[in-house]
């Protein structure tokens, strides 16, 4: 019986040990559960945040794209009109160059108008003289 009961509180002394065992190892899982929820949510945190930045990136990016658009628009609107005023310009300035070569050609033609009339004055004064 002596026997018995020394095995039985071996045993009673291992079961023990065992829970003892167990506890410290929960214990240690327990802390280390409590460290890796910590460190999740942190990274958790982590992530919202940077998501946000992201996100206020994208819209400013978005907002540039927008203005850079609004300003190409602008632009080509700009050179359009440029563009236009040119081509009235170049036609303005070949009605003037037309109007130049027939005011020319009109004095040309009144030059040579003018020196038939002083060539008929002065044969007529040569007339005159000879009848006088």
């Amino acid at each position: 019986l002596e026997e018995e009961l020394r095995r039985s509180a071996e045993r009673c002394s291992e079961v023990e040990a065992g829970r003892r065992s167990a506890r410290a190892a929960l214990a240690e899982m327990a802390s280390q559960n409590a460290r890796l929820v910590s460190a999740f949510s942190a990274k958790k945190e982590e992530v919202r945040s940077l998501k946000s930045e992201v996100a206020e990136a994208r819209k400013g990016v978005d907002d540039d794209n927008a203005d850079i658009a609004a300003k190409l628009l602008a632009a080509q609107s700009e050179a359009a009109s440029l563009r236009e005023a040119a081509a009235r310009k170049d036609a303005d300035v070949a009605r003037a160059e037309a109007a130049a070569e027939s005011e020319r050609a009109s004095s040309r033609a009144a030059s040579r108008e003018l020196e038939k009339l002083r060539d008929q004055l002065a044969q007529a004064e040569r007339s005159r003289r000879r009848l006088d």
